[in-house]
């Protein structure tokens, strides 16, 4: 009865609110049938889709993400996108037995490899039309398939008995406003690009097996020991679902400004409960920070799913519309933020910046990703303070043993930027990076940094005016990196376009240095500063001198100039490059500041807390 009572509330939820009418381009009705002994799944699916271009077109296009898990030909596995032994044999796939469009008509799938033309790779398929569709017209496709599941490589399929089922149906690319197909091969790096539309999905599953999905629950039958579950999520551009025994969903309500209520759920390993209030928090003060930023949550449910820690690897950190993976340590510190509260954070983000704003995550992964980053970032610090250095000692975390230093996120995420600060450029494609830590470095954190700094020199409330033009102009649509550009120009008064390309578009980063100082004797002699830029010039920066007042001495340096030199009534005894930190991709902070005399007791503390890192690793 609780139960039931439940699901009427997050109906009553879910009409309370009234979000944005997103198109409805490509909308699914999907029946499928989960065999978990077999870790098969069988569908039948009705696509109906609507050419909303100019062009008319005679083919359609199609993601088989599954077949990406085929074998080691494919090319997510020879690009390194998934780790797997040499004798591998849990190999995963789809196949399309039956497709027939309005009237019966029977059609057949071709698969094609439009990147690389890799023969062993079937991820994407061509369908003829047979007679060409006008704009603005639509058609019905009634698909049988059958999906064998992978273990879980990245981000789909089984481990153990948890079940991720993700990009598990044929799925229709994006039709370009030019009648070009967007519909990439499943490529190592760079995530998933699809149109708006609506789905009605019906599952078949055994009754011991908790589930939850993309959506509202409409209903929920037995039928001796299956159970057939039914959702529907509108106005999204996927759906996912996870399954395993007898795992807990603990529900509650999260309220909008305006009174109406937004369903949380948490699918949390029975082993990781003792987590679940901090999920939650960082589930809410996301929805808050976007809320005031952008708009109001406009979906009825959120639901996390964490997955065996063992699995957390593999399925852990992925969203999808109204669901989201979290990757739950076995063993945590409450001192450290990275694993549940950023991870968590940085999902429900992504609920707004891919899910909402639905930019390409192949062709431009930045605009997502490092937006993402650079509010989550915001979040983190905003909301909780520095977090622990998240140092291990075989899973254990070294803070249960000895006191970590504490940074802010922007400093962890300048830390990841320079891990790898020359390997090419945050705005390229996804498929030009060529490692997990140079797509981090550049996709992730370079661009958190730019807009961190771009935060710092024009004002919160600009920034914050920048993000909500953003999103009103461009919810439910395709933003570009242009569309981002024009609302930062208009809410910092000059264009940042040229900025970006700077400081995201260069493979030389920046590096802002104090070449010389002549301290002066505040009598006859002036001080001398003497600066230069190498790389890149950002915008103007503010360089501070210290002569033994209460106030520095402030100086403009446009940066196009690459050396230049300032003259100070002296004495000066410190010197600082942008103390505002308007430039934090600057790559070497070092050589920012100069100081007469120099203050160790910042290097004797790091020394101090590194000693005892070594110590207690070294210790029997």
């Amino acid at each position: 009865m609780k139960t039931r009572f439940f699901h009427l509330a997050v109906l009553i939820a879910a009409r309370a609110w009234s979000s944005p009418s997103p198109p409805e381009t490509a909308s699914y009705t999907l029946h499928a049938t989960l065999d978990p002994r077999e870790m098969r799944v069988v569908g039948n699916e009705v696509l109906r889709w609507k050419n909303t271009t100019t062009h008319s077109v005679d083919e359609m296009r199609f993601h088989l993400y599954m077949n990406a898990f085929k074998s080691a030909e494919t090319t997510l596995m020879r690009g390194g996108g998934a780790a797997v032994p040499e004798d591998f044999s849990e190999w995963g796939s789809i196949r399309v037995s039956r497709i027939e469009i309005d009237g019966g008509r029977r059609l057949q799938l071709e698969t094609i490899a439009p990147d690389d033309s890799n023969q062993h790779d079937q991820t994407v398929a061509r369908l003829v039309l047979p007679e060409p569709l006008e704009p603005g017209a639509g058609l019905t496709l009634r698909m049988s398939f059958s999906v064998k599941l992978p273990l879980c490589l990245s981000r789909t399929g089984y481990a153990g008995d948890f079940i991720m089922l993700a990009q598990w149906y044929p799925k229709v690319g994006v039709l370009m406003p030019d009648g070009s197909w967007n519909c990439h091969q499943m490529l190592p790096f760079g995530e998933f690009f699809a149109d708006f539309g609506d789905y009605d999905v019906t599952l078949r599953l055994p009754e011991r097996f908790t589930i939850v999905a993309s959506g509202t629950r409409l209903s929920r039958v037995l039928e001796g020991s299956t159970q057939v579950v039914r959702y529907r999520a509108e106005g999204v551009t996927d759906f996912a679902a996870a399954a395993q025994p007898r795992v807990p969903v603990q529900k509650s309500f999260w309220r909008r400004r305006d009174g109406s209520r937004v369903v949380l759920e948490l699918f949390m390993q029975p082993e990781h409960l003792r987590y679940a209030d901090r999920h939650r928090r960082a589930m809410e003060v996301s929805l808050e920070l976007l809320e005031d930023w952008c708009a109001p949550y406009p979906y009825p449910t959120l639901t996390l799913v964490d997955p065996p820690w063992h699995a957390a690897a593999t399925a852990g950190g992925m969203e999808y519309p109204m669901l989201f993976t979290t990757a739950t340590p076995l063993l945590e510190s409450s001192g450290c933020l990275d694993t549940i509260e950023g991870i968590t954070i940085h999902e429900t983000v992504h609920q707004y910046f891919q899910g909402i704003l639905a930019s390409d995550e192949v062709a431009e992964p930045w605009l997502d990703e490092g937006v993402t980053s650079y509010l989550t970032s915001k979040i983190l610090d905003s909301r909780y303070g520095p977090s622990e250095l998240d140092l291990r000692f075989r899973r254990m975390p070294m803070a249960w043993f000895i006191p970590l230093p504490r940074i802010a996120s922007w400093q962890r995420e300048k830390i990841g930027w320079l891990s790898s600060p020359d390997a090419g450029v945050a705005t390229s494609a996804s498929w030009e990076y060529q490692s997990d830590q140079a797509y981090y470095s550049q996709v992730y954190a370079r661009p958190a940094l730019f807009f961190r700094g771009l935060e710092n020199r024009i004002g919160t409330p600009a920034i914050r005016r920048a993000f909500t033009r953003y999103y009103e102009e461009h919810a439910f649509s395709h933003p570009q990196a242009a569309d981002l550009i024009r609302a930062l120009s208009d809410a910092a008064g000059a264009d940042v376009g040229g900025d970006l390309a700077a400081l995201l578009g260069s493979a030389r980063p920046p590096d802002l240095r104090i070449d010389d100082v002549v301290p002066g004797d505040g009598r006859n002699r002036p001080a001398r500063i003497l600066v230069s830029r190498h790389g890149p010039a950002p915008w103007p920066v503010v360089v501070c001198a210290w002569t033994g007042g209460e106030r520095p001495v402030s100086l403009v340096w446009d940066t196009r100039t690459r050396q230049q030199e300032f003259k100070v009534t002296g004495p000066v005894c410190a010197v600082a490059i942008d103390p505002d930190q308007t430039v934090l991709l600057d790559r070497d902070d070092l050589n920012n500041s100069w100081e007469a005399r120099h203050d160790r007791r910042f290097a004797w503390g790091w020394s101090e807390a590194l000693a005892g890192v070594i110590q207690a690793l070294l210790a029997p």
